[in-house]
């Protein structure tokens, strides 16, 4: 990781810009970062498990525990026995703000602090060097924990260099419009895609984020409203199709961004119809992070991010490699297309040996 050039590892990219909205009104990546600086001070001095659905206050805490110099431990089992467990098994602590949806789940022995949102004086950043501290590629800011339903979690490190690098190269992708976009999620910010798609891209680059939870196609719609134009959706096929049946009316939706399932053909041909946008999908895994994407209605092919470099095995398996990350063997064949893209063929669990010979068995 030594010999790669980086791009801006400050915790919050250009933080004159407006980073969230909330319910009331726009934050500063300045105003996030006091209030991230007065959360650090009364954080325990140990990593930290977040308790949080608020995309807002999950960012606060990861950044507040970035300042203190820890990490995070992100679980996509949110019950309090599974956090619990967690926290003890890396001598970390649980942690809420006040307000947050997800405070009544705080396991018992966890830590609830008050968010205090006041900007700060012009005089104290020019003063503190340190107010937006610039993050050393290699340090390791986040454990992200697959979700065991094929065994036992298992944790992967993330750090800090190869998250920045793969959210601004997804930044281009993502939120193609000449002006920056404004995202809503329908997805928790403690799994990596919505990590990496609301929580990096945030810090990271030049979108923000609207702030928020509910689990309810007219809690996502009371967030697009609050969102300036161009906005994009962060979802999952199953929200998608919830959104598309609820028959609400909709603000105007520049992109649908899609993950964590295959998303059906004829549910993004409804969802491009029903919201006049286009849906798009990524292509990742908690052990890679996400590494492509592609529009649906377009066709097979997926285009690899920047920086991706693959290399066909034996078996025909490809293994993978990215910025900060361990090179990976992909869990699906690909056939490999022009400029960047590829084609996934099947899941490598679905081969069958049928009469002798090798067959795939494609994704639905």
């Amino acid at each position: 990781m030594g010999d790669q050039t980086w791009p801006d590892l400050s915790l919050v990219y250009a933080p004159e810009r407006v980073v969230f909205v909330t319910a009331t009104g726009p934050v500063t990546g300045h105003t996030f970062l006091q209030a991230a600086h007065h959360l650090a001070e009364n954080l325990p001095d140990q990593p930290v498990v977040p308790v949080c659905a608020d995309v807002f206050h999950f960012t606060l805490l990861f950044a507040a525990a970035l300042i203190k110099g820890h990490y995070v431990l992100l679980s996509s089992d949110r019950s309090p026995t599974r956090l619990a467990h967690l926290a003890q098994q890396h001598n970390a602590t649980c942690v809420t703000l006040a307000g947050d949806p997800e405070a009544p789940q705080l396991p018992d022995g966890g830590t609830v602090l008050n968010v205090d949102l006041v900007p700060p004086a012009p005089s104290s950043l020019k003063e503190n060097r340190d107010f937006n501290p610039v993050i050393e590629a290699q340090r390791l800011v986040a454990v992200v924990f697959t979700s065991g339903s094929t065994g036992q979690p298992v944790g992967h490190k993330k750090y800090w260099g190869g998250l920045v690098t793969r959210s601004v190269t997804a930044r281009v992708l993502l939120d193609p419009e000449a002006q920056p976009a404004s995202l809503v999620g329908t997805v928790p910010p403690y799994h990596m895609y919505g990590f990496e798609t609301l929580v990096l891209q945030t810090l990271n680059t030049r979108v923000k984020a609207i702030a928020g939870s509910g689990p309810y196609p007219a809690d996502w719609v009371a967030r697009l409203e609050q969102a300036s134009v161009p906005r994009i959706l962060v979802t999952t096929p199953l929200q998608l199709r919830g959104l598309v049946k609820s028959g609400l009316q909709t603000p105007a939706v520049r992109r649908v961004v899609s993950a964590s399932a295959p998303l059906p053909e004829k549910l993004a041909e409804e969802a491009e119809r029903f919201l006049n946008t286009e849906v798009t999908e990524i292509y990742g895994s908690t052990e890679t992070g996400s590494v492509a994407i592609r529009r649906t209605l377009s066709g097979p092919y997926w285009t690899w991010y920047r920086d991706i470099t693959l290399q066909t095995m034996a078996d025909g398996r490809v293994e993978l490699s990215a910025p900060g990350v361990l090179s990976y063997v992909l869990a699906d064949f690909v056939e490999t297309g022009e400029n960047g893209t590829f084609q996934l063929l099947g899941r490598v669990t679905d081969l069958l040996k049928l009469g002798g010979q090798a067959g795939v068995i494609g994704r639905a």
